[in-house]
């Protein structure tokens, strides 16, 4: 985790925002910086990011499998996913569908199953990442 402080002061971009304390850069610049040299990248490299996005497809998909126990309820899994489906049709609002427990946290790893997965707008999934919150 970087260490941070808050001056309350705007940075030449007029962000008010906290400061890496390591290099003493606005962390919402930094930000940009990152979106911007990513948007780049991809433009600049299409067919290396299909590649990569297929191998973490397939390497999420794998891990899901492996996280799913025989005894699971696939019938109530795949409501789940229905449901979140439903929702971003009707609302036009994205979901998702999360684990609650990571199948690969850190701390702690759950399993594939109807009780360990609940419907999320998608911004909150994102926001959330693979952490596991009470």
């Amino acid at each position: 985790m970087r260490e941070t402080y808050f001056t309350g002061k705007p940075c030449v971009n007029g962000h008010i925002a906290e400061r890496q304390l390591s290099n003493r850069t606005c962390v919402e610049c930094s930000r940009e910086r990152t979106r911007t040299a990513t948007r780049l990248w991809i433009q600049r490299n299409p067919a290396k990011r299909r590649i990569q996005h297929s191998a973490d497809d397939a390497k999420r998909k794998a891990n899901q499998l492996k996280r799913t126990p025989p005894w699971a309820d696939m019938g109530r899994i795949k409501d789940i996913y229905s449901e979140a489906h439903r929702l971003t049709t009707e609302t036009g609002v994205r979901y998702h569908v999360d684990h609650v427990i990571p199948l690969q946290g850190k701390k702690v790893s759950g399993l594939h199953v109807p009780e360990n997965l609940q419907v999320l707008p998608a911004i909150h999934n994102l926001k959330k990442s693979n952490t596991f919150q009470l």
